[in-house]
């Protein structure tokens, strides 16, 4: 999902609409590889991952509410 077009754009960002659910699996990790990503929402058990390098989630913006357990990391 995450990852750098040809010629060097960002596509998480345009990979998921931003009011768009995100719900990670068991096991699963959302990598942002560095970019920046605006969903609607997040969740997730333990055992999930959200791994940013230097990137940035943003979370919220279709007003429900969530519970994400798992980890998020540089």
């Amino acid at each position: 999902m995450a990852g750098v077009g040809a010629a060097g754009a960002s596509v998480v960002s345009r990979a998921i609409p931003d009011l768009s659910p995100v719900t990670i699996t068991t096991g699963a990790t959302f990598d942002l590889n560095g970019s920046t990503a605006t969903i609607g929402s997040l969740s997730g058990d333990t055992g999930t991952r959200v791994t940013l390098a230097t990137g940035t989630l943003i979370t919220g913006n279709d007003n429900t509410g969530t519970t994400y357990s798992g980890v998020i990391s540089s």
